[in-house]
């Protein structure tokens, strides 16, 4: 067993892209000290107080399961919106250090994001739009991956992701499954290549090419 499966579709023109559904919390830092997973200095602040501030803007103490650390080489990378995400593991008092699920560098540029259900299916959407316009047809069929951490779980018992997909493309085939972590296409990595998330939803549209 090599550990992984593949398809191949053949006679079809596919796009793809992953939705994330975060509301940025804070402008991005640069990260000045860094150890493995641990990210301890945000521009010279301790990174953890730098979380504690941003989460103090919306008024909540640190939800955990909703936080998400956002970076990049630069800060326009983050604002243009071609990022990283890693999920936050904890947040540790004794040394005022954030712990994340990937690793991060120094030098890099961080900020701290929410996930939220406005957004969620705010971003959702302007996907499934931004999609169709690059595929430059209806799709005749679609593809959606879509984390344990969405869907009825994340929406009070309702899947609106699965919904708000109906509505835009009605009477479209739509196939997938949840999981726990989702591959989409990536602009991070050197001579292309995939990327696995948290969190996000992987939609692809495909039409008969």
């Amino acid at each position: 067993m090599e550990g992984h499966c593949e398809a191949v579709l053949q006679g079809v023109k596919g796009v793809v892209a992953a939705a994330h559904g975060l509301r940025i919390l804070d402008k991005p830092k640069q990260v000045t000290k860094a150890d493995a997973h641990d990210v301890q200095m945000l521009a010279e602040k301790p990174a953890f107080k730098v979380l504690q501030r941003a989460c103090d803007a919306i008024n909540e103490s640190i939800p955990l399961h909703r936080i998400m650390a956002v970076f990049a080489d630069t800060a326009e990378a983050i604002n243009a919106g071609d990022y990283q995400l890693a999920a936050l593991v904890s947040g540790n008092d004794n040394d005022q250090s954030t712990t994340l699920a990937k690793r991060v560098q120094t030098g890099q540029f961080l900020c701290w994001a929410i996930r939220e259900v406005e957004a969620a299916l705010k971003d959702l959407q302007q996907t499934a739009v931004n999609l169709e316009s690059r595929l430059g047809m209806r799709p005749d069929f679609g593809m959606l991956f879509s984390c344990l951490g969405r869907g009825h779980y994340f929406y009070g018992g309702v899947d609106y992701d699965l919904s708000l997909l109906r509505t835009q493309f009605p009477h479209m085939p739509l196939i997938g499954f949840y999981g726990n972590g989702e591959i989409a296409p990536s602009n991070h990595k050197q001579n292309g290549g995939s990327e696995l998330l948290q969190y996000s939803a992987v939609l692809g549209l495909f039409s008969r090419s």
